[in-house]
C-alpha cells in the first residue's frame, strides 16, 4: 500500500516528538529536584531572619526593589529595614557573602525562561546588592557587620561589594578601611584608599547596583586624598600616593606638588611609590 510508509514515518516522528518531551520533562523535573534540595539546604544553614509586621527582612528587601523611587511601598520598606535595625546584620552579611554555584545559576537562569512554575530564587548578585542596599538604610546601625565584612575585602568575588557596603554603613568602617591600606594586593590598598579618603571627607553615603559609588571620584575626593598624605600612618600615605597616581587626569595642578612633597617622606617605600608615581604621570602633564 503506497499510504504505509508515509503512516509508519508519522507513527515514528510522533514517537520522537514524545520521547523528546519525556526526557525533557525529567530534565526539567531533576533540576526542580536539585533546586529544591539547594533551597531547603540553604534555608537551614541561613541565620534567623527578622520578621517586622509579619514581613520577614527579605521580604521588605523585595518590596524595596521592586517599588518606584519614590513611592509610599519603598519609604514603608525602608522604615521597616530601619526599625530592624542591627538585628538584621547577620542575615545581611550572610546575604552579602552569597556565592552561587555554576548549578544553581543555570537552574535559576533556566527557570526564569519559562512561565509555568513561579520559584522565588534570586542569583548571589542580586542578594548582595539588597545587602548593600539595607547597610546604606541602617547606617551605623550596621556596624557590628564591619569585621566581616571586611574579612569579604581578600575574596575576588565579594571585595566591590564589600568595599561598598564598608562605604554605605558610614565612618565606624574608618579604623578596617586603613588596615586595608597595608594589604599586599595593590589594587585592594588603592580602593581603600580612596574609601577612606571619601568616608574621612564625609562624603554623602549613595548606594547604586549599577554604578560603584563607593569608587567613583570626585574633585572633592581628590583633596581628601591630597589630604591623607599627611597622615601619621606610612600605609595610608603609600596606598593614597598609589591611588593617586592611578588617575592621571585628576587635578594634577593639585596632585602633582602634593607628590612632590612626597619625594622626601621620612618612609622609604613612600618616596620609592611617590617616584613611580610622578613618573607615571609625566606624559600626562606635557
Amino acid at each position: 500500500d503506497p499510504g504505509t510508509p508515509l503512516l509508519v514515518n508519522f507513527a515514528a516522528k510522533d514517537a520522537n516528538d514524545q520521547s523528546m518531551k519525556g526526557r525533557y520533562k525529567k530534565a526539567i523535573l531533576l533540576l526542580l529536584g536539585v533546586g529544591a534540595v539547594t533551597f531547603v539546604l540553604t534555608a537551614l544553614m541561613h541565620p534567623y531572619e527578622p520578621v517586622h509586621q509579619g514581613q520577614r527582612l527579605s521580604e521588605w528587601l523585595e518590596q524595596f526593589d521592586r517599588s518606584p523611587h519614590p513611592s509610599q511601598g519603598r519609604e514603608q520598606a525602608s522604615e521597616a529595614i530601619e526599625t530592624i535595625g542591627s538585628n538584621a546584620v547577620p542575615y545581611l552579611v550572610q546575604m552579602l557573602e552569597t556565592k552561587d554555584s555554576r548549578l544553581k545559576a543555570k537552574f535559576v537562569q533556566l527557570m526564569r525562561k519559562q512561565s509555568v512554575i513561579n520559584i522565588p530564587f534570586q542569583l548571589a548578585v542580586e542578594r548582595r546588592r539588597s545587602a548593600c542596599q539595607a547597610f546604606l538604610i541602617l547606617g551605623s546601625k550596621a556596624k557590628a557587620a564591619i569585621p566581616n565584612v571586611s574579612n569579604m575585602l581578600e575574596d575576588k568575588e565579594l571585595y566591590l561589594d564589600a568595599e561598598q557596603a564598608l562605604f554605605v554603613i558610614g565612618k565606624e568602617s574608618i579604623p578596617e578601611l586603613t588596615k586595608a591600606c597595608a594589604n599586599t594586593n595593590c589594587t585592594l590598598r588603592i580602593q581603600a584608599a580612596i574609601v577612606l579618603a571619601k568616608l574621612r571627607r564625609g562624603a554623602a553615603r549613595t548606594y547604586s547596583p549599577s554604578h560603584n559609588d563607593a569608587l567613583t571620584i570626585y574633585g572633592d575626593d581628590v583633596n581628601a586624598l591630597v589630604s591623607n598624605l599627611k597622615d601619621p600612618l606610612p600605609s595610608v600615605r603609600l596606598a593614597t600616593i598609589e591611588a593617586l597616581g592611578s588617575m592621571p587626569s585628576a587635578s594634577p595642578q593639585l596632585v602633582v606638588p602634593a607628590l612632590l612633597k612626597s619625594l622626601n617622606d621620612a618612609d622609604r617605600a613612600v618616596r620609592v611609590a611617590a617616584t613611580q608615581a610622578v613618573e607615571n604621570l609625566g606624559p600626562h602633564l606635557r
